[in-house]
């Protein structure tokens, strides 16, 4: 059995890549410790280490075949690896590899929903 995966932006209920969890289970909301940042990369987001947020997201209970679909998905830019989740839960994530571009914005509210959603009114 695979450790449980967090998920923090475009594959999050109601974003455009849910589907790509393929039949995942949802386990429901989680916030890691404050040890990342989420930024905004243009269309999505990416989970970066060495923060400071409180980064919303979701869990969700894999099988080894989600995960060969989920890493063939995200591709080279990101990497899989454990996320500390508040509540003692250890998880995986994918992270972005290396530091985030300059000038990448901060998701202040570690809410990529709530950003984008804020970022659609303007």
């Amino acid at each position: 059995v695979e450790p449980p995966f967090f998920v923090s932006g475009w594959l999050l209920r109601g974003e455009p890549n849910p589907r790509e969890l393929g039949g995942a289970a949802l386990l429901g909301p989680a916030v890691p410790e404050p040890l990342y940042d989420l930024v905004d990369l243009g269309a999505f987001p990416a989970l970066v280490r060495f923060g400071t947020a409180a980064v919303q997201g979701e869990l969700y209970l894999v099988t080894r075949d989600d995960l060969r679909r989920l890493d063939a998905f995200e591709g080279e830019a990101y990497t899989r690896a454990p996320v500390a989740v508040r509540g003692g839960t250890e998880a995986h994530a994918y992270f972005l590899r290396g530091a985030a571009p300059a000038g990448a914005p901060l998701v202040a509210s570690g809410s990529w929903r709530r950003y984008r959603a804020a970022k659609l009114l303007l």
